[in-house]
């Protein structure tokens, strides 16, 4: 055996270890790149309440845990919406929710254009009303052209709308079946994938993901104990399968927000940080693996 094998073997294994240790830095940089967690605003301001503390330091409290972004419902309160801008969240999504089911709401639309351009919010999910079991298809086709039309004047200003599974049996946008049919009438939409939604309408929610999973571009993570059940638990301690689902969406390319949504909790601040607990070791597993 040659004098010097057991040198290059040594600078072999180190050149080794160098690039293992790349490339587990590379994955780590990845994954924080794309832990774009976000929080209900109404979060932020249960915590505040809980804990008897201020918006401010309950806003500190969740950027300390890692959240990065926030959802807050058209027209929030301007200097609520300061306090996050000055905390450094990013504003993820806006909610508006608008009766199309009557008659159109133009006034509103421009009103909606306007706080997302003074606030710089990118995105708008709608829920477009209610409907009653016994609606017929003509009248279905008409709220359709309303919710299309009233798109389309946020649209043209550069911003995506979206529609939700909502955990409503009248609601337009209800389950699978029904986002088909207005997906199919008013294409133009986007889809805000709400993992306890489809649990509850009794959709397959990996299928609901694969199905929709083209226009998905937001995401709201919530948990329940069982399919059926409403109680409100933090997200990683019930059934849904967040990993699975974190692990295909991020697999497929999504760039997009995971929102934690945990309306009613009793303990709000374990809530948040069980649930970005549970997302953000999903998402470094899955760069890391």
């Amino acid at each position: 055996m040659k004098d010097n094998y057991f040198p290059k073997m040594k600078h072999t294994f180190i050149f080794s270890l160098l690039v293992i240790a790349l490339m587990f830095s590379a994955a780590r940089v990845k994954a924080e790149e794309n832990r774009q967690i976000s929080v209900f605003g109404n979060h932020i301001e249960a915590m505040a309440t809980q804990e008897g503390i201020s918006m401010e330091e309950a806003t500190k409290m969740v950027v300390e845990m890692g959240y990065k972004g926030v959802d807050v419902f058209v027209g929030v309160n301007p200097e609520t919406l300061a306090i996050y801008d000055k905390a450094g969240l990013k504003h993820s999504c806006c909610i508006a929710i608008v009766d199309l089911t009557v008659e159109d709401h133009p006034e509103v639309a421009e009103q909606i254009v306007e706080f997302m351009k003074t606030n710089k919010f990118d995105k708008l999910m709608l829920v477009p009303g209610f409907i009653s079991e016994d609606i017929t298809k003509p009248e279905l086709k008409v709220i359709y052209k309303r919710i299309a039309r009233f798109a389309h004047m946020i649209e043209v200003e550069g911003f995506k709308v979206m529609a939700e599974d909502y955990d409503d049996v009248h609601s337009l946008c209800y389950d699978r079946k029904a986002l088909d049919r207005m997906f199919k009438e008013v294409p133009s939409l986007y889809h805000t994938f709400d993992t306890g939604n489809y649990a509850f309408s009794g959709d397959d929610i990996m299928k609901a993901a694969k199905h929709f999973s083209r226009r998905i571009i937001h995401t709201h993570l919530k948990d329940h104990r069982t399919q059926y059940s409403r109680d409100r638990i933090a997200v990683g301690e019930g059934f849904v399968p967040m990993k699975e689902l974190i692990h295909y969406l991020l697999g497929r390319g999504y760039k997009g927000w995971f929102t934690i949504e945990c309306f009613s909790v009793e303990d709000m601040k374990q809530s948040l940080q069980t649930s970005i607990t549970t997302i953000s070791n999903a998402i470094d597993e899955y760069y890391t693996k």
